[in-house]
């Protein structure tokens, strides 16, 4: 079974610090990463988490704070 393409949507309030999230998403493997990452910053995070949303081409979002590791599978 074919796995269903996802989107991740990471929430930051401010650009000056690295983005945790982003080196453990390139760690994955081509067949477990995600189709798109959209960074949404400001300091409102349902706002943020909507406009990320409306990026989204994938029928199924992952929200991640900026400093979420993820695991494989």
């Amino acid at each position: 079974m074919k796995k269903p393409s996802y989107s991740v949507v990471i929430v930051i309030d401010r650009l000056d610090r690295p983005i945790g999230a982003l080196p453990a998403l390139q760690k994955m493997g081509a067949g477990e990463r995600p189709r798109e990452i959209f960074v949404c910053v400001g300091k409102n995070p349902s706002n943020q988490r909507n406009a990320g949303v409306k990026s989204c081409s994938t029928p199924l979002v992952y929200f991640l704070d900026d400093d979420s590791q993820v695991a494989e599978g």
